[in-house]
């Protein structure tokens, strides 16, 4: 669940990219192999929907499982996960 309090608020999870992704619909996060992923949660097994922060700017969207890999969890505390946060409440 996406919501302030929830385990998404306390942990930050992210996901790198083994391959590209071109999505084939607007709601859908493209990305290039090797960039770094966070994770808002899932919307079913087969796709996550997450965010990239690159050149001071915020995508966002759904993207499929098969193409990242994911990472340790971490602490939701700087900055940048702050402006996850907000990003993630406007989703």
């Amino acid at each position: 669940e996406l919501a302030p309090g929830s385990s998404w608020f306390k942990l930050f999870k992210t996901a790198i990219a083994i391959s590209d992704y071109e999505p084939e619909d607007p709601l859908e996060l493209n990305f290039k192999t090797g960039e770094t992923i966070h994770i808002a949660g899932k919307r079913n097994e087969d796709w996550y929907i997450g965010t990239i922060f690159s050149n001071k700017a915020l995508k966002w969207g759904l993207f499929p499982a098969t193409f990242v890999n994911l990472t340790p969890t971490i602490p939701l505390e700087t900055k940048q996960h702050q402006c996850y946060e907000i990003a993630v409440q406007q989703f």
